[in-house]
């Protein structure tokens, strides 16, 4: 079994500005992204998607179906965070957590 994964630190506004050049309020569009789906810590998905990486509402729905994937468990979704990075890179532009 493996331990949990590490939790990162969390975006400050002037990281969000040094990773996203274009600026919060610039919509980025789509693009590759790579996408790492963990349960209480522990990664569960990893895969390659291509959508905004500022659009919540498109990373809700990312998030939702790999759950649904997953184990279909989607009703739990507030257990799941997604992290987001852009493809082929290491760091992480954010980490995504959906309420219920």
């Amino acid at each position: 079994m493996l331990p949990p994964a590490p939790v990162g630190p969390l975006l400050r506004d002037d990281d969000f500005a040094t990773k996203h050049p274009r600026g919060r309020d610039d919509h980025m569009g789509p693009e590759p992204l790579d996408l790492i789906v963990k349960h209480e810590g522990w990664p569960v998905a990893e895969f390659t998607a291509e959508a905004d990486p500022t659009d919540t509402k498109e990373l809700r729905q990312l998030l939702y179906e790999a759950i649904k994937r997953y184990d279909g468990r989607t009703d739990y979704i507030e257990e799941y965070e997604m992290e987001v990075r852009y493809a082929g890179k290491r760091d992480s532009i954010t980490t995504f957590v959906a309420p219920r």
